[in-house]
């Protein structure tokens, strides 16, 4: 085999190769979300907990995010293609760390919530999640690199990350 035809062997079979393992192609996106869909009614999170507020907070949050991002717009439920509803399941608030005298230097707030994104035309359930487990963590006292805060300011992160997670959750599918 002379030179020449040796390189387009080798050349065809790095080209094979890389086409088998997926390097140089996308992979094909599946939508379960029709391309229909184009607006969201986002319904205020229901709150099974003690923690007042967070509900509000969260569902504040999630159509912010839904804003920011531009791919739903939001709308009232009557006027909008898809619906997504929630319930706070869940909310603890526990020590994680200690100093050396057994005084509290951080807490750590988890909560699990309940989800489903529906097609309101038809009424198909896109996604329905339950018991989704988020938590964050605060520091109460000053620790080197970390800020110091309170519950509520832990609760206003909180609400913040779980809506980017719950439109990513969304939209992935998009």
């Amino acid at each position: 085999m002379n030179l020449k035809n040796s390189f387009c062997v080798s050349l065809g079979v790095c080209v094979a190769v890389m086409l088998l393992c997926g390097i140089g192609c996308e992979q094909p996106s599946v939508s379960l979300i029709p391309d229909r869909i184009h607006t969201v009614a986002v319904e205020t999170f229901s709150n099974k907990t003690i923690r007042f507020g967070l509900e509000e907070e969260l569902t504040r949050d999630i159509i912010d995010e839904f804003i920011r991002d531009g791919r739903l717009s939001i709308a009232e439920t009557s006027r909008a293609d898809s619906l997504l509803t929630g319930e706070i399941t869940r909310y603890s608030l526990e020590p994680v760390s200690y100093d050396e005298n057994y005084i509290v230097e951080a807490y750590r707030i988890s909560v699990e919530i309940d989800m489903k994104f529906t097609d309101l035309a038809t009424n198909k359930v896109f996604i329905q999640e339950t018991g989704i487990p988020y938590a964050v963590t605060y520091y109460v006292t000053p620790k080197a690199g970390e800020a110091v805060g309170t519950e509520d300011d832990a609760q206003e992160r909180l609400a913040s990350e779980l809506a980017q997670e719950l439109v990513n959750l969304v939209l992935r599918w998009r």
